[in-house]
C-alpha cells in the first residue's frame, strides 16, 4: 500500500544531535524549520546502551548519550510542532523504542542502518501510521526486497534514496537510482543547497535534510552534514522550483507562449 505523500516536494527537517542536548535549542530548530518552510520536523528516540549494543559500536556510547533526547521532552516538542502545523517524525532503532514513543509520531523512520531488520519494520506498520525508510547502504536485491515490503504493508512505506557517508560527497550520491529503483525520495546528507532540486529532478517526492542552528559547534557529530537556517530556506526553494519546473511531462502549449502563436510561420 503507497499513498501519495502531500504536499511535492515533502521537506523534512531531520534535527538529529543539533539540539546539544538542550530543549530550548530543539524548540529553537522546529522553528527554523518551519520558518524555511518544511513540512516536518524530525528527531532520534534511542536509549544509547541499546543503541551501541545493537550496532556494535561500544566506542559511540559517549556519544550517543550526549544526544539522547529525554522522555518528557516529547510533549513539548510534538506541542510545538503541531502549533506550527509541521508533521512530527520520529526516528526509531528497536521495538522497545518504538513501544515507548510511538504515541508521540504522526510518522516513524527507520534509519539504514535498521532498514534489514525485518522484525522492527513489520512492528513500525502495526501502529497505523506511515513509516518511512532510508535506504543507505542496499544494494539492487535489498531494494527490491524493500519494494516488496513497501508493496504489502498495511500502511504507507517510503523508500528514500540515501548514502550512509556524513558528509556525502556529491560525486557519489548517486541520485538517479531514484527513477530507477522506484524511490520515493531523498535522505540528504551532502549539505548542499543544490541536491534537493537535482533529487526532485530524479524523482524524490520527499526530502529529509539535516538542520542546525548557527550556534552549532564544528564539535557536533552532525555539523558536517546539516544546513543552517538560511541555508535550508535556499534548499527548500531550489527543490520548489524544480517541482514546479518539471510539469506534467505533457508537451502542449504553454499558456505564456500563447501571446506569440500570432507570430508563428506558416508551414
Amino acid at each position: 500500500m503507497m499513498n501519495e505523500i502531500k504536499p511535492y516536494p515533502y521537506v523534512i527537517a531531520e534535527v538529529g544531535a543539533s539540539h546539544d542536548g538542550n530543549r530550548d535549542t530543539a524548540v529553537y530548530l522546529i522553528h527554523e524549520a518551519k520558518a524555511a518552510g518544511c513540512h516536518a520536523v524530525k528527531f532520534q528516540a534511542y536509549d544509547a546502551e541499546r543503541l551501541a549494543g545493537r550496532r556494535h559500536a561500544p566506542g559511540s556510547l559517549q556519544g550517543y548519550r550526549t544526544y539522547e533526547i529525554p522522555f518528557d521532552w516529547y510533549p513539548d516538542l510534538v506541542q510545538c510542532a503541531h502549533a506550527l502545523e509541521l508533521d512530527f517524525i520520529l526516528s526509531v532503532y528497536d521495538e522497545q523504542d518504538l513501544c515507548m514513543v510511538h504515541q508521540y509520531a504522526d510518522l516513524l523512520k527507520i534509519s539504514s542502518f535498521e532498514c534489514r531488520d525485518t522484525r522492527l519494520l513489520r512492528a513500525a506498520t502495526k501502529y497505523q501510521k506511515p513509516v518511512i525508510i532510508s535506504t543507505g547502504m542496499c544494494v539492487a536485491n535489498e531494494l527490491a526486497a524493500l519494494r516488496c515490503f513497501r508493496f504489502t504493508a498495511k500502511v504507507p512505506v517510503y523508500l528514500l534514496h540515501c548514502i550512509s557517508a556524513y558528509p556525502a560527497p556529491a560525486a557519489q550520491l548517486g541520485l538517479s537510482a531514484i527513477g530507477k529503483y522506484s524511490l520515493d525520495g531523498f535522505s540528504d546528507h551532502s549539505a548542499n543547497v543544490f541536491s534537493g532540486a537535482v533529487a526532485v529532478a530524479c524523482g524524490a517526492k520527499i526530502l529529509e535534510a539535516h538542520l542546525r542552528g548557527y550556534a552549532t559547534g564544528r564539535e557536533n557529530p552532525d555539523y558536517a552534514h546539516s544546513l543552517a537556517p538560511d541555508q535550508l530556506v535556499e534548499y527548500v526553494r531550489g527543490a520548489v522550483h524544480a517541482a514546479h519546473a518539471i510539469g506534467s511531462g505533457h508537451r502542449k502549449l504553454a499558456k505564456c507562449e500563447e501571446p506569440n502563436t500570432a507570430y508563428r510561420v506558416r508551414a
